[in-house]
């Protein structure tokens, strides 16, 4: 896990008990190594999304789903109340609509979920920054 992934996946735990929770991971990657850190915690599933992804796969006895849907569009892919918190780490700056992004996760949350989002680390390039 790398550092600032690894500082936001702490700084959640503080707050949040992951034990018998349902959790979205936002922007999650192909190793899974956050999502892995919820489970060996005691969630009973993380769905990470990413529009990256080529395809749906599942990990770890099916603990594990990596699914290619935007953040953007979650009410179309999840019932209300599916998740009991959502992670999301160096997210912000590739979504061009919070308050979209707000509304979606308010629909796929239960009461009492908690929401971690990050943004960073910003950067910048020959090729741009790495902002909208």
């Amino acid at each position: 896990m790398k550092s600032y992934q690894r500082a936001a996946y702490k700084a959640l735990h503080k707050v949040c008990d992951f034990r018998g929770r349902r959790i979205l991971e936002i922007g999650g990657d192909l190793e899974c190594e956050v999502a892995r850190a919820f489970i060996e915690a005691g969630a009973t599933e993380v769905v990470t999304i990413n529009p990256g992804f080529k395809e749906a796969t599942s990990e770890m006895d099916g603990k594990i789903k990596l699914r290619p849907y935007s953040a953007l569009e979650l009410s179309e892919h999840f019932e209300p109340g599916t998740f009991g918190a959502v992670f999301g780490v160096a997210v912000l700056e590739h979504i061009p609509t919070t308050p979209v992004l707000l509304d979606q996760i308010y629909q796929v949350t239960a009461p009492g979920a908690i929401v971690y989002l990050h943004g960073g680390p910003i950067w910048t390039s020959a090729r741009g920054h790495h902002v909208w």
